[in-house]
This record gives C-alpha cells, structure tokens and sequence, in this order.
C-alpha cells in the first residue's frame, strides 16, 4: 500500500498546547513511529512533514492525492475539556469507515473511547484532510492535551508508541498484539533453527494474499532466499510483495513453476 501520514500541525502552528506539552511534537513523534512500522511490513509512505515546519493543509492533501495515496492518515491531539481518543472519517463511510472503526477499537485500550465520528459540513466532509482527500482518509485524536490523565499518558513515550501501533495495526488489520506474538515467534524460530540437524520438512503452504501471511516459516523461507541471493526484502515473518517477488525468481532459477506459492516443490528446492 502507499500510506500517506500526515503529522497534524507544525513550524509556526503548534496545534493545541496544555500541560507543558504541544501538539505538533506528539503528532510528529507518533508519525514517525508510524512510517517505520509501515516500512517494516512492506509498505511505501510519505510524510507530510518530518521535521518541525509548516505546512498548509492544501498542501498535505495536495500531496497524497498527486502521489497516488491508497490511504490519508492525519494525527492529532484533542482539546477542549474533554477526555478520550477518536477517529474520524467521511460521512460517506466506505473503507475510510472500516479503517477507522478498527483503529478506534485499538486507541480504546489505551484511551477513554469517544468512538468513530464524522461530521457534515458545506458540500460534504467537514475536515478538510477527508474532503479533499482522494482516498480513504482518517483523522486520529490522541487524547486531549488539557486533560492531565490523557496528558500523562502522553508524556510517556511507550504510550505513543503503543498509539502508533494501533493505527498500524488497524489499517492494515493485523491483531493488536502483532508485536508480542513475534517475539515469540522468534523464540520458537531459534529453537526450531538449533534443533534441525538434518534437511528440515516444511509442510505448510505459504502465499501472498491480504492479510499478509505471517510465521516462523515465513521467516525461515525469508532467510534461505536471503543466503541464496534472492532479496525478500526485510527478514520479519511477513510474506509481503518483496517476498512473492524472490519467491518467483527463485522459483524461475530452477525452472519450476512460478506461481509464487511455496509449496512442497519449492520447499525441497529451498532446502
């Protein structure tokens, strides 16, 4: 996917300011955290800014729709009284609802939930990052800065990235707790790797689809292509388009069929 993340406010408009903190940092902080995710699983992403500058909102929106975005991601921080996080969308539902209700879902676990919201205004959206849009597009509140329970959390940076995360996580549908489950992979990973003493006998099928496929196998699969000259790309259990695309010229080198399924064939060649 082309994911285009728009870090809310910036340079000479600091956005919502309480609690000796400032909206455009956190945005930005969160933003971040977002692209390196997005890239880790094999996704393209631009930023509308990535330092502290000012940027207009015709230009963000400009940007993601000359680049072809799949997706409009814009953070910020709420204020007002209030307490709690929420994602907006467009009135006309449709993916940028299915984003936003799965991201929401996620920012419950950290925030009091406010739920998914949308709001008419003249000829259409309210907000100008959804109108203007010419792609799913959501906009996330984290929280609101005057609220000193909500600005605790926001002091603290796991709590961002927990909140990017949960975006990520949502877009892309992958379960919450994505990161944990690799880290056990991992484990299992090492234990399998030590253990083999002889060629090993990989019997599940793996393949690119939506969701991506995820696993120890994958990663296994993901290091041999690796050591063979193949480039899958990042070596994370993800069986993204970097990885369907070594598969095939692997699979081409040794002139079976490239489908760019790894099945029993492929893995007896693998290995």
């Amino acid at each position: 996917m082309k994911i285009f993340i728009d870090s809310g406010h910036g340079g000479s408009d600091p956005g919502a300011v309480g609690n000796g903190l400032r909206e455009k940092d956190i945005t930005l902080a969160i933003s971040l955290k977002q692209r390196d995710l997005f890239q880790k699983l094999g996704h393209q992403v631009k930023l509308s800014r990535a330092s502290d500058q000012t940027v207009s909102l015709g230009a963000r929106t400009s940007a993601a729709n000359a680049w072809g975005a799949d997706v409009f991601i814009s953070n910020h921080i709420n204020a007002g009284g209030g307490e709690g996080e929420e994602v907006w969308c467009s009135i006309y539902g449709g993916k940028g609802r299915e984003y936003a209700t799965r991201v929401e879902n996620n920012l419950s676990n950290i925030f009091k939930s406010r739920g998914v919201k949308t709001k008419r205004g003249r000829n259409g959206d309210y907000f100008h990052v959804i109108k203007a849009s010419h792609m799913p597009a959501i906009l996330n509140e984290f929280g609101f800065i005057d609220s000193i329970k909500d600005a605790g959390k926001l002091k603290d940076y796991s709590v961002l990235e927990r909140c990017a995360e949960a975006v990520v996580y949502g877009v892309l549908n992958l379960p919450l707790d994505y990161v944990t489950e690799k880290e056990e992979e991992k484990k299992q990973e090492e234990t399998i790797v030590n253990t083999i003493t002889s060629k090993p006998q990989f019997k599940k099928y793996l393949r690119y689809r939506r969701p991506y496929m995820t696993g120890i196998e994958v990663k296994i699969m993901q290091s041999r292509l690796n050591e063979l000259g193949f480039k899958p790309g990042i070596i994370d259990g993800v069986f993204g388009s970097k990885t369907l695309n070594a598969i095939k010229a692997f699979q081409k080198s040794k002139r079976i069929l490239v489908d760019g399924i790894v099945g029993p064939q492929t893995w007896s060649y693998l290995f």
